[in-house]
């Protein structure tokens, strides 16, 4: 399962504004994820001179969230910790998030049954295809990516790209459409053995 969240959710790197990613992979041996983790750092360490560590950060509802920090020269290293990758054990699932600002917020609202909860209703049930979308927390980041790429269209070729941009208009104005319906999850699983069960 992966996410790309704003609002509430987003960092601050060097002053700009970022969305998180984050997402959830399930493990098969949960016991021995943080050994998995160390040695994938080892082996990142051996190639470069970040220097990178496991640093727990914060707790949130007895889950403990781990930053990646920088032992180097850099200027990751200088970065404040929020800022930083960082992963969380819940269960059989690893989540690893671009921001640990960003995973610390997604767990404290999962934690109060809010819409970080969407991330226990997608495992409930196996399944081939599961999509889950907040058309809220969405909503900023597709319209920023379409605002940004009419801009290129209009340094590139302000005329020629006219019927384009009106394209990218009808877009936010279907994003500002969906935004009321605020959640959607769209479900794919066997039915029957024979065939899939849709839903949505």
């Amino acid at each position: 399962v992966v996410a790309l969240l704003n609002r509430e959710f987003a960092g601050r790197i060097a002053g700009m504004h970022v969305p998180a990613v984050i997402a959830a992979v399930p493990l098969k041996h949960p016991e021995n994820a943080e050994e998995q983790v160390r040695a994938a750092l080892d082996e990142w360490n051996a190639r470069s001179r970040w220097g990178l560590i496991p640093y727990p950060w914060a707790q949130v509802n007895g889950t403990s969230i781990v930053v990646i920090e920088g032992t180097g020269q850099n200027v990751y290293s200088s970065l404040d910790p929020e800022a930083k990758p960082a992963y969380a054990i819940i269960g059989s699932w690893l989540y690893v998030a671009g921001q640990a600002g960003g995973l610390k917020q997604l767990l404290e609202r999962g934690g109060r049954g809010e819409d970080g909860a969407c991330w226990s209703r997608a495992v409930m049930r196996p399944a081939p295809f599961w999509l889950w979308g907040d058309f809220r927390l969405g909503n900023d980041v597709l319209r920023l990516a379409l605002s940004a790429y009419a801009f290129k269209l209009v340094l590139e070729d302000a005329a020629g790209t006219q019927k384009k941009r009106q394209r990218l208009n009808e877009w936010k104005a279907w994003l500002d459409a969906l935004e009321p319906f605020e959640q959607c999850a769209i479900r794919a699983e066997s039915w029957n053995g024979n065939g899939l069960a849709l839903d949505i």
